[in-house]
C-alpha cells in the first residue's frame, strides 16, 4: 500500500481532498425537511465514519438534521425502510427487492446513528 509521500509524487492529495469535499457539498441535499419524506442524498451516503478526511464542519448541521429524522423513520422492529419506490408494473419484484435492501439500509442507518451520536 502506498503511503502519503508516495501518493503525493503522483497526485496532489490536498487538491484532491478539496475537490471531493466540493463534490460532496454539491451532492448532499441541503433542504433537510426532505430528509424524512423523499429519496434525496443525505450525509449518511458519504460519511460512514466520524474520522472521514472529507468530513468538514459545514456538514455537521446536515448530519445533525439527518440524525434528528432517524427516530421517526425507524420501524417498530428497529429496522429502516428504503426511501425509494419503483414506478413500474412489477409490484411483486419491488416487494422482494424492498425486503432485500431493508437490512442494508438498516445497518447503514444504525451505524451512522451510533457513529455520530458517540461523536457529539
Amino acid at each position: 500500500m502506498l503511503n502519503r509521500e508516495q501518493i503525493e509524487g503522483i497526485i496532489d492529495v490536498d487538491q484532491s481532498r478539496t475537490a471531493i469535499i466540493r463534490a460532496i457539498d454539491a451532492t448532499v441535499c441541503r433542504d433537510t425537511a426532505r430528509y424524512s419524506t423523499e429519496y434525496v442524498t443525505m450525509p449518511s451516503t458519504f460519511f460512514r465514519s466520524a474520522d472521514s478526511p472529507f468530513l468538514v464542519a459545514s456538514f455537521m448541521p446536515l448530519i445533525q438534521a439527518e440524525l434528528e429524522t432517524l427516530p421517526a423513520r425507524q420501524a417498530p422492529d428497529g429496522g429502516f425502510d428504503i426511501s425509494w419506490q419503483w414506478h413500474t408494473d412489477y409490484p411483486e419484484a419491488f416487494a422482494q427487492a424492498r425486503e432485500w435492501w431493508r437490512p442494508r439500509v438498516t445497518l447503514d442507518k444504525l451505524r451512522f446513528l451510533t457513529t455520530f451520536t458517540k461523536r457529539g
